[in-house]
């Protein structure tokens, strides 16, 4: 028979190990040649070149052959099988969440759940900073804490909890400069330890 793909989806009769190969409707020569015309159907809607109006499989394959920008993200599972996850080709990625928590003052709590990355301004001489919201057991979370030298040119420090650990026991500095930045990438393990690493200083 000729394909009705893609206008309908081909069926095919369905037969068993002992189903004599020339018993009608189930014919081994008709069955072969169905077959091969459902799969030169598919081919053809494809195409060898990929095209179509984007909401179709051709499309979104020729996207991907001329290099479009076509991001994928894992959303729920196609079953119980937590290793079979659906490909989405059109939603962007989600984003990093970002939140300003203005001026330090001379004591700051700062729950790393509130946000991926959080910006916080060193307005006082010195500022001791506390860091809540450890992730549960068995988990860590990564977020970015981005320390921001206030817009004058008076001496800024910060003070950390015991549980904050540094790379070679040295924690990030800011120099006397108005608006200096320094990234500090922080790694939370459940058991309330924070392992940071800094980076820059960045002058904006």
């Amino acid at each position: 028979m000729a394909s009705d793909y893609p206008s309908t989806v081909d069926t095919f009769p369905a037969v068993s190990p002992s189903t004599p190969m020339d018993q009608s409707g189930s014919e081994h020569d008709l069955l072969h040649n169905d077959l091969a015309d459902g799969i030169i159907a598919v081919q053809e809607t494809l195409g060898v070149n990929p095209a179509g109006a984007h909401a179709t499989v051709a499309d979104r394959l020729d996207e991907l052959d001329v290099g479009g920008a076509v991001n994928i993200a894992t959303t729920e599972p196609l079953s119980p099988d937590p290793g079979v996850f659906f490909l989405d080709l059109d939603s962007a990625p989600p984003a990093d969440s970002y939140l300003d928590l203005g001026n330090a003052g001379a004591a700051k709590t700062v729950n790393i759940n509130d946000a991926d990355v959080q910006k916080l301004v060193l307005n006082s001489t010195s500022c001791a900073i506390t860091l809540t919201g450890d992730p549960a057991s068995g988990f860590v979370r990564r977020w970015e804490l981005h320390l921001t030298h206030d817009a004058t040119t008076n001496a800024r420090a910060a003070t950390w909890p015991a549980d904050v650990e540094w790379v070679s026991g040295t924690a990030p500095t800011l120099a006397n400069t108005a608006n200096l930045v320094v990234v500090i990438t922080f790694t939370t393990r459940s058991d309330g330890i924070h392992f940071g690493r800094f980076h820059g200083p960045y002058l904006l």
